[in-house]
């Protein structure tokens, strides 16, 4: 934490959108601590966690409505409160999975 991880995601994201990139996915997978929405000021009353728990039936319309959109680009917001206990290295796989297939470019924080 505290090395700019965030705010590096944050302006890649930005400039891989002006650079034409047309489907962008920034994704903040802090359980803990997550800054991004804190950042863009972004709120939503969904977060990965929200996605991870649906992954087995993930499809276009669950997804449409847990991802925030800041200027063109689709985020996936930490949560507000800290979420323990979630092993995201077994659960994430198939959320990112889907997120691949879905966006021309997925940045993870």
């Amino acid at each position: 934490g505290a090395c700019g991880s965030s705010t590096l995601a944050c302006n890649l994201a930005y400039h891989a959108l002006q650079a034409g990139t047309a489907r962008i996915l920034l994704a903040d997978l802090d359980p803990l601590t997550g800054t991004i929405p804190f950042l863009l000021k972004l709120k939503s009353s969904y977060s990965f966690v929200d996605a991870l728990t649906r992954h087995h039936s993930m499809d276009e319309d669950i997804w449409r409505g847990l991802v925030a959109n800041w200027h063109g680009i689709e985020v996936l917001l930490s949560p507000e409160q800290p979420a323990h206990g979630i092993d995201l290295q077994s659960e994430a796989s198939a959320l990112l999975q889907f997120a691949a297939m879905t966006y021309d470019l997925v940045i993870t924080d």
